[in-house]
């Protein structure tokens, strides 16, 4: 292959969007209430997700783990004073290869039966 040809290959591979391996992080975050002078510990459940360029989940990869579930954790804190005890990873899950557009591609609303009441979720959950 010329050398003009290897060079326009680079270039087209560099205009495509790199493909990233992405994972789902669940774990738990243990804590206590900064106003609690037993400092008991609590649990909250939490998940994140973590990219990988090459696909490996490496001793990198595992802290970025533990601070995307810390980040997950302190907004949903609202401000409130707390320690942060112990942080635990319970499950690495591989979503698959996407680029950063593709995996936050909005997916179509699923198709409502004639007659079937929809509910928002803020509803139940807000």
């Amino acid at each position: 292959m010329s050398e003009s040809k290897v060079r326009e290959a680079s270039e087209a591979a560099m205009a495509e969007p790199m493909r990233q391996a992405f994972y789902l992080v669940a774990g738990k975050v243990v804590f206590a209430h900064k106003a609690d002078p037993d400092q008991r510990p609590n649990v909250v459940d939490v998940n994140s997700v973590v990219i990988s360029g090459d696909g490996r989940f490496a001793v990198t990869q595992l802290a970025q783990a533990q601070g995307a579930l810390q980040q997950g954790f302190f907004g949903r804190c609202d401000g409130e004073a707390v320690n942060v005890l112990d942080v635990t990873i319970q499950n690495l899950i591989p979503l698959g290869w996407f680029t950063k557009d593709e995996f936050n591609q909005a997916l179509p609303a699923p198709p409502v039966a004639a007659g079937v009441e929809t509910i928002n979720p803020e509803s139940i959950i807000g």
